[in-house]
């Protein structure tokens, strides 16, 4: 390995490799509701509204399934896939950071944004809905092009083998294309919700 290959793998971040947040934006005021888990959306929402300051604006973003997808339905279990533990965090010798960064909730299967802007709304007077808007379009571009990424860049496609095996690598880029295949096909929703307080 190179002097610049060393260097360029010390520097790589696992973050760089998960699927993107926020195109743009202040990351000190976004909250993605994809990696919550299910049973503590509820207390992860309010937490997250006790913590802004009064003027403060902040963005939600989240997946969540197309409404007229039926629960255990073959869409259901073609959307669930992406949201199913990952065979290369399995392995007894997986990096516990790894596993807590990259193992998906199943969230996404069973919030809706209905359910999002009522739980807004209940929990504090102070929230205003400043906009709603689907962006699953951008986000499915986003994933498309990490997954390009992988494949592509040789320092962090060498890294992600090191680090998860050949089988790894392969499982997450195929994980990556099947969630933007989703999105472009309209079995998922992705929401960007701005709110004030």
């Amino acid at each position: 390995m190179t002097d610049n290959n060393a260097r360029s793998t010390k520097t790589l971040h696992i973050s760089s490799v998960l699927p993107p947040l926020l195109s743009s934006g202040d990351s000190s005021a976004t909250f993605c509701l994809d990696f919550v888990p299910y049973l503590q959306f509820d207390v992860c929402v309010r937490k997250f509204i006790k913590s802004l300051h009064c003027g403060q604006s902040a963005t939600i973003t989240f997946s969540a399934l197309a409404p007229h997808i039926r629960f255990l339905s073959k869409n259901f279990i073609l959307s669930a896939v992406p949201f199913m533990p990952r065979t290369y965090l399995d392995d007894a010798d997986s990096d516990p950071a790894d596993v807590r960064r990259f193992e998906r909730a199943y969230t996404p299967l069973f919030v809706s944004l209905t359910r999002l802007t009522e739980l807004l709304c209940s929990t504090s007077p102070q929230i205003t809905i400043k906009c709603v808007e689907q962006v699953s379009d951008e986000y499915s571009q986003s994933l498309l092009t990490l997954e390009r990424m992988l494949l592509q860049d040789k320092i962090v496609r060498d890294v992600l083998i090191r680090r998860w095996s050949l089988s790894g690598w392969r499982e997450h880029r195929l994980m990556l294309a099947w969630e933007a295949g989703l999105f472009s096909s309209g079995l998922l929703h992705r929401w960007k919700v701005v709110i004030d307080k």
